[in-house]
């Protein structure tokens, strides 16, 4: 069966070798030993055309990257971009939706003092 979007997203964070089986959606379970990534999404908005409503999406999405250390903050954050650059002009995850358009922001690096870790915050936007 084909993957949705969401699955497919997660599918292709996963491969990210940091982060191997370690990529929740809205918040890490608290034993969650870091690094890990947390994503936001959505069902997105449809495009209207002329003839109704096309099968376009645009979707917007939050990928934080946390780690313990800023070093590995950086260097993940890295590879999550990279990742995500790689799906453009193709179908993600496993029969996934084909990716026609990815824009990304620049990380806005964080640090939070009561959990003691570095977070990298992307924001992308994914036309489907």
């Amino acid at each position: 069966m084909a993957m949705d979007f969401e699955q497919a997203l997660r599918y292709e964070l996963s491969l990210v070798s940091a982060v191997t089986n370690k990529v929740y959606p809205l918040n890490a379970p608290e034993q969650a030993i870091e690094p890990f990534v947390i994503y936001t999404s959505s069902e997105g908005q449809r495009e209207q055309n002329l003839n109704g409503w096309a099968t376009m999406r645009e979707v917007d999405c939050e990928i934080q990257v946390v780690a313990t250390s800023y070093g590995d903050v950086k260097s993940i954050t890295k590879d999550v971009i990279t990742k995500l650059l790689s799906m453009l002009n193709r179908s993600i995850g496993v029969d996934g939706v084909l990716i026609r358009d990815l824009e990304y922001d620049k990380p806005t690096e964080l640090f939070d003092q009561d959990l003691q870790q570095y977070r990298s915050v992307i924001d992308i936007r994914v036309r489907y």
